[in-house]
């Protein structure tokens, strides 16, 4: 049975990400510091969602479609964004599935 934990992150304000290849790196605003996530790779362009989550480094690994991808790069054109991201925490091991494509919020 799976056990939803929800953790969030408020990323550095003025990240860019690649639009070619569709990958970067979103960090923890250091004004604004979050225990449980600190980092989260974005990879675009994939078939569907997948991703992963380090319960002992606090950061996520998510592979997203090139629309949801896109979106991120827009939100983070417009200010500070928060990802919101859910992983199953009874997953075996210290590498945890993530249950779903995170949500981005600009705030």
């Amino acid at each position: 049975m799976s056990t939803p934990v929800a953790i969030y992150m408020i990323v550095t304000p003025g990240t860019h990400l690649n639009t070619s290849p569709q990958s970067g790196a979103l960090y923890e605003d250091p004004n604004r510091p979050t225990p449980a996530l600190t980092a989260v790779t974005v990879i675009g362009n994939a078939a569907s969602f997948h991703g992963t989550y380090s319960t002992t480094a606090c950061t996520s690994t998510v592979f997203l479609t090139s629309a949801v991808y896109l979106d991120l790069c827009s939100k983070l054109q417009s200010g500070t964004v928060r990802v919101d991201l859910i992983y199953d925490s009874a997953a075996s091991g210290t590498t945890k599935p993530v249950m779903s494509s995170p949500t981005f919020t600009v705030i």
